[in-house]
């Protein structure tokens, strides 16, 4: 910053000692698109875990990955435009405006990943959420809910 040339180092440092010329701050600024809603309905395993990775950037790889769900189960992601939370069974469906719904099976261990290897232009300025449902005899329902995650595409 413009006359600040403070001679201490770190975050939170002395600012009043101002004999260091021409030294200043830097800042960096982490963007993560991706966003834990919440809202899931534990099963066999708990509460089955949906995250993302990837920056959302036009072009870019990533993945959407489940995991800690009944193993090789039958799963339905949800994918919507907004998220306006409804009951479902015990919990709360967030993707209930759904756009896009994909059957999956999960592994033998619970998981599914969902790799892509360029995210689409078009998505360029949009926000998703994603929220995965298991059959998981064992979650109330028979229907065991990911957590919701938004993503936020740049």
């Amino acid at each position: 910053a413009l006359g600040e040339d403070s001679n201490d180092i770190g975050v939170n440092g002395d600012q009043g000692d101002n004999s260091a010329a021409y030294a200043g701050a830097a800042y960096v600024f982490s963007f993560r698109p991706w966003t834990d809603q919440g809202a899931g309905q534990a099963g066999t395993s708990g509460i089955p875990a949906l995250d993302g990775s990837g920056t959302l950037v036009a072009g870019s790889p990533g993945s959407l990955s489940l995991s800690s769900a009944a193993p090789s189960a039958a799963s339905v992601l949800f994918i919507s435009l907004a998220s306006t939370p409804a009951a479902f069974e015990c919990a709360s469906l967030e993707p209930t405006q759904v756009a896009i719904q994909i059957p999956l099976l999960t592994d033998g261990s619970g998981a599914i990943t969902l790799p892509w290897a360029s995210w689409p232009s078009a998505l360029s300025g949009t926000t998703l959420t994603f929220q995965c449902a298991i059959q998981d005899a064992a979650a109330p329902g028979g229907v065991a809910l990911s957590n919701a995650l938004r993503a936020d595409a740049p």
